[in-house]
């Protein structure tokens, strides 16, 4: 419209110059040509009052220079509007990372709803990523290697509405972490942070005592293909956060005698198998207690060879609801820093749920059994008990316990 005006308003002058001069104006000079403009629509000249054989185009045919009407924000990071008709649209450079600097500024613009990796590609060392909001990546099934040797490196920072999925992480750290160090968090504990299909590989060759989450500070719904392997000591996988598990398939293996994978968090499984496999604690609460709830889906945790592994080592509570089963293969299973650990079991007549322990210790220091009903069973190193009764009891004690009867 402003070019249609500025054409009328440059006519109308030289209209009123040519009246004046008693000299008509020269139509090719106007801009007019005798010459149809091929990207033209059928009804968009404008001809020229003088001669009508000359015309110039104001509306163009934005189909037939492959603008479209589609909505390209998904894949689209800078789009051109096609003159004459803004709603059709061209564009103009596309969400896809061939290499570190394209993955990064997609990332960061805010102008892909996703940005697809073509190939592998390798962040250079000590190099952060940042998502904005609403962004993410999808990896094509390809692998993006990160790497670090600094104090306090966060290699992703995340914000709302952000996620990685199809994509093989591979990270290796090689100096003193510092207590900042986080691989992958978000801004504050309300941003939304979504996982799916993926794999991550984190090494180190650090010694020292030091504790570093990989996961943490946000809310993370988790689904698809999800495998850890994590070789590093005192990794804290999934750290003071809410992690849920939405029809997922977890394979965790924390490969050393120091690290934990749940810590501080509150996480649910539903409509999920897990193998977690590890060396020392599964699941620490630090302060307060923290819930586990497990819905419809099987867990499986194991202690890898002989290794000490521990359950727990505070307060948390794990609800075993409906249709659900916990399988335990432990060294020792003992809340070594507080009383009151507490395995739940709420299945339903219909649709029960299971716990199996088997364990290399008879002691069962500081752990409850809480049976909400009696259609839940409990096989302790082989030996299947059912509830006679709701009723909490000394996971110690169920052998003797009136709450409970030997099959």
């Amino acid at each position: 419209m402003h070019y249609i005006m500025f054409l009328l308003a440059l006519l109308f002058t030289n209209v009123a110059n040519a009246i004046n001069c008693q000299t008509l104006p020269d139509c090719a000079s106007l801009g007019y040509s005798t010459e149809p403009d091929p990207n033209c629509a059928d009804d968009g000249y404008m001809y020229c009052p003088f001669d009508q054989d000359y015309k110039v185009c104001v509306q163009y045919n934005c189909k037939a220079l492959g603008f479209t009407d589609s909505d390209k924000t998904s894949w689209c990071a800078d789009l051109i509007e096609c003159r004459g008709n803004p709603l059709m649209t061209l564009c103009q450079k596309a969400c896809i990372a061939t290499n570190a600097q394209e993955l990064k500024e997609l990332a960061e613009s805010g102008k892909c709803k996703v940005v697809t990796m073509r190939n592998d590609i390798i962040i250079p060392e000590n190099e952060s990523i940042t998502l904005a909001a609403n962004t993410i990546i999808d990896g094509g099934n390809h692998t993006l290697k990160t790497s670090g040797n600094k104090q306090n490196l966060n290699t992703f920072l995340m914000n709302d509405k952000t996620g990685l999925e199809n994509l093989t992480l591979v990270h290796q750290q090689d100096s003193a972490l510092g207590e900042d160090t986080i691989y992958l968090q978000g801004t504050k504990a309300s941003d939304q942070i979504s996982l799916r299909n993926v794999k991550l590989v984190w090494n180190t060759s650090i010694t020292e005592n030091q504790r570093h989450p990989i996961f943490a500070l946000s809310t993370y719904t988790i689904s698809g293909n999800f495998d850890i392997d994590v070789n590093s000591q005192h990794a804290w996988v999934f750290y003071d956060g809410n992690f849920s598990f939405k029809d997922a398939h977890l394979h965790a293996k924390i490969n050393h005698q120091y690290g934990v994978i749940f810590t501080a968090t509150d996480v649910s499984f539903d409509g999920t198998t897990a193998e977690i496999f590890a060396r020392n604690v599964i699941f620490s609460s630090l302060s307060g207690k923290k819930t586990t709830t497990i819905k419809n889906s099987i867990i499986s945790i194991q202690a890898i060879e002989n290794y000490t592994a521990y359950l727990f080592d505070t307060t948390p509570i794990f609800v075993i609801g409906e249709g659900s089963s916990l399988n335990l293969t432990l060294t020792k299973l003992e809340s070594t820093l507080a009383k009151d650990s507490i395995l739940e079991l709420v299945g339903t007549a219909s649709n029960p749920s299971t716990l199996t322990i088997n364990v290399n210790s008879s002691e069962f220091k500081n752990v409850q059994i809480k049976a909400s009903n009696t259609s839940d069973n409990l096989v302790l190193n082989g030996k299947t008990y059912l509830p006679t009764n709701p009723a909490t009891t000394p996971l110690s004690e169920i052998d003797k316990s009136p709450n409970w009867q030997k099959e």
